[in-house]
């Protein structure tokens, strides 16, 4: 074990755990008042789309698509709902919602043990405007975030556990894990670190995180094709392709010579070379007017998307142009780290159909949003430098479960962040929904840290031995008179 302190986590009194249960329970409340039916989502409505076709693809997360055919027949056993999107939406919804305050009461009951203070700022943290803001969005990002942060709560909550439901709430912890993995499988890479945690909450080593890495990482991939292709038989849709299609748009607009594998007009040319590219998105070579034309004129009728053809003209393409790629890679970071970004989309998804709710607290709410985007609150450099920072302070409590959490779930949402260097396309700001509640909780975790170590520094045997410590010690003060 090294240097990991004993892991201690004292119970909570009965008025805290009272006075917590009754914060979170009013926090389900108000999140039911203001976002039920739910925020549903172009994404959401794919999945959806989905479900009643009965068409299983790799596109959105088939896992999120056969959960939802699970759940809503269940929810309307129990609510009386609106057949059609309107109703299904409800199902998701409450599972989202239902995972975000599960994880803010597991952790902050936890966390009353060692500070009522810090046990109140981790319910504060839900109310938190760059959280909140989205915990009624059905998007698979919030789903994630929500089962990562009760998979870590659960380890934290149980690290004086009996056996029996220490194993049971380690199980669930991993089983969460996993289902926000096959959520979003370029989680992958952020992945082993919250299992780490999972594994050995009391303190983080780095030599047995390194050493866990690799093998966790294979596991995780092997994991995603077993249940994608292998049990659930899902289609593949090449979404990887997006990134070579981004990749190509961007090295042509930047060197003005034709990357793709196929021939253009001149005036679809002269579009590719000038007005193409947004390094904030890929969506302006598949949706977005004026350019269209290259996946829905050439690349997918020629049948060019999705085949080797691509792989072989973006390999060509970075081995000729290695810095122009570097160039846009980098622009792209920026783009997405430093843009404003608004949490709700209500204008680009369209008010036709019932796709947020229609009551006057969630539009009080998109109007305080839509204010503040341009704020530090909404831009994902803030949450990135946050995690950084809270790595950086944590580092010397990692041998302690507070200071463990911290460092573990940083580190995890770094390395989640990182990831978007090489296969981000778009700039959303739900890409840092993990970030904000891991850097957010991970701060709290480390003011638990930093009170608890000052405490066992001030008073080591105190905290062991409170009787024998006041029988055997009289504290004086500067006159020498007792205190």
């Amino acid at each position: 074990m090294g240097n990991e302190q004993a892991a201690v986590v004292r119970k909570p009194s009965w008025g805290a755990i009272v006075l917590l249960l009754m914060l979170n329970a009013a926090g389900f409340a108000l999140t039911l008042m203001v976002f039920y039916p739910g925020v549903i989502t172009v994404d959401a409505i794919a999945v959806y789309n989905d479900v009643k076709s009965g068409f299983v693809g790799d596109w959105q997360s088939p896992v999120m698509a056969k959960l939802w055919t699970i759940i809503d027949p269940l929810t309307r056993k129990v609510l009386n709902l609106p057949q059609g999107l309107g109703g299904a939406m409800v199902s998701m919804f409450l599972l989202t919602v239902s995972l975000y305050w599960l994880a803010f009461t597991v952790l902050s009951l936890a966390v009353a043990g060692e500070s009522s203070v810090v046990a109140g700022l981790v319910v504060g943290i839900a109310f938190s405007p760059p959280l909140f803001v989205m915990a009624g969005a059905i998007w698979r990002d919030i789903l994630l975030a929500g089962a990562w942060l009760l998979a870590a709560a659960l380890a934290f909550a149980t690290v004086n556990a009996p056996r029996l439901p220490l194993i049971m709430a380690r199980a669930a912890a991993l089983a969460l894990l996993i289902f926000g993995l096959l959520l979003r499988p370029n989680a992958l890479l952020a992945a082993p670190l919250v299992l780490g945690y999972i594994l050995w909450p009391t303190a983080f080593r780095l030599k047995r995180a390194a050493l866990l890495y690799i093998p966790a990482v294979i596991a995780g991939f092997l994991t995603v094709q077993l249940v994608y292709y292998g049990i659930l038989g899902a289609k593949q849709q090449h979404i990887m392709h997006a990134i070579l299609v981004f990749d190509l748009g961007a090295i042509t607009a930047i060197t003005k010579e034709n990357q793709f594998p196929v021939d253009w007009t001149e005036h679809q040319l002269r579009l590719l070379r000038a007005s193409c590219y947004d390094p904030a998105q890929w969506d302006t070579y598949w949706r977005v007017p004026p350019c269209q034309f290259v996946m829905g004129g050439k690349l997918e009728p020629e049948n060019i998307f999705g085949t080797p053809v691509l792989v072989q003209a973006w390999l060509k393409a970075i081995a000729s142009h290695p810095l122009v790629y570097l160039r846009h890679r980098l622009g792209h970071m920026e783009a997405f780290l430093t843009f404003p970004h608004s949490a709700i989309y209500l204008e680009s998804i369209g008010k036709s159909v019932p796709m947020y709710p229609h009551n006057a607290y969630f539009m009080r709410l998109y109007e305080a949003t839509d204010a503040l985007k341009e704020s530090l609150l909404f831009r994902p450099l803030t949450w990135l430098l946050l995690v950084v920072a809270t790595l950086v302070t944590s580092w010397k409590y990692r041998t302690t479960p507070a200071g463990s959490y911290a460092v573990a779930m940083s580190a995890s949402a770094l390395v989640y962040v990182a990831t978007f260097l090489l296969v981000g396309v778009a700039s959303d700001y739900r890409y840092v929904y993990w970030v904000v509640a891991a850097g957010l909780t991970s701060a709290a975790m480390t003011a638990l840290a930093w009170q608890t170590s000052r405490s066992d520094a001030l008073f080591p045997f105190y905290r062991a031995n409170p009787c024998e410590t006041a029988k055997r010690l009289e504290l004086k003060g500067p006159s020498g008179n007792p205190v």
